[in-house]
């Protein structure tokens, strides 16, 4: 899954705490959901305007065809004030 900040932070993801990899042992994830485009903000270069930053997440086919190697990114978009665009 590729996802892009948006115009309005809302995007908080949940940061798997220990992989799977057994069949059956699904990942287990941290409770808190963390904002993801400040961090987004945080490690990316100095940028100009109009400049798209994206985020490469693992997704559940991934996470089976790794044999929950790879536990894919679970991943909201929060309320938030205002209008909010992504693609």
């Amino acid at each position: 899954t590729i996802l892009c900040r948006s115009s309005n932070k809302a995007l908080e993801v949940q940061i798997p705490s220990r992989p799977g990899g057994a069949p059956g042992q699904a990942a287990e994830y941290h409770e808190e959901w963390r904002d993801i485009e400040s961090e987004m903000d945080k490690h990316s270069l100095p940028r100009g305007d109009g400049d798209i930053i994206l985020l490469a997440a693992a997704g559940e086919t991934l996470e089976r065809l790794s044999g929950r190697s790879f536990p894919s990114c679970r991943h909201r978009v929060a309320k938030c004030q205002g209008r909010r665009f992504n693609m």
